[in-house]
């Protein structure tokens, strides 16, 4: 499976607010020119949640018309990359294809699929919809 790389994107935790509720996340990251992957992080990234950023889960990959099908769920139609705490945005990649333990060339590095994607409920606040994060669970 091969596609192409649309942003590489980084972030340090940061206060989101919607409806009253205030949480520090670093679910929303930003594009950055390149990334620097080490075996227990990416340089410049952090994570909000200490149960994050395990050894076995630094670098999330998603692809791009996912998210667009996504945010078409919550009404909108338009995404920025890394909003959705994603490392690499890549232009298509099929979930469903995907099994953990499939291994994949991004870039230089060599990344294994270590677990399925589990949706925060911060995806809530950051997307400002109460079912943002069971939408993205489909």
């Amino acid at each position: 499976m091969k596609s192409k790389i649309l942003s590489v994107n980084i972030g340090e935790p940061k206060l989101e607010e919607w409806n009253g509720i205030s949480i520090k996340t670093s679910m929303r990251r930003s594009p950055v020119p390149q990334i620097t992957v080490e075996t227990s992080r990416i340089v410049g990234d952090a994570f909000g949640s200490p149960s994050h950023g395990t050894t076995d889960a630094i670098l999330y990959v998603f692809g791009y018309k996912s998210l667009l099908e996504y945010a078409a769920k919550l009404g909108r139609f338009h995404y920025d990359y890394g909003n959705l705490g994603e490392n690499v945005t890549v232009e298509d990649l099929d979930e469903e294809q995907v099994s953990v333990g499939d291994v994949f060339r991004i870039g230089q590095v060599l990344a294994q699929a270590t677990c399925p994607r589990t949706p925060c409920p911060k995806v809530n606040i950051l997307m400002k919809n109460p079912d943002a994060q069971e939408q993205m669970k489909r």
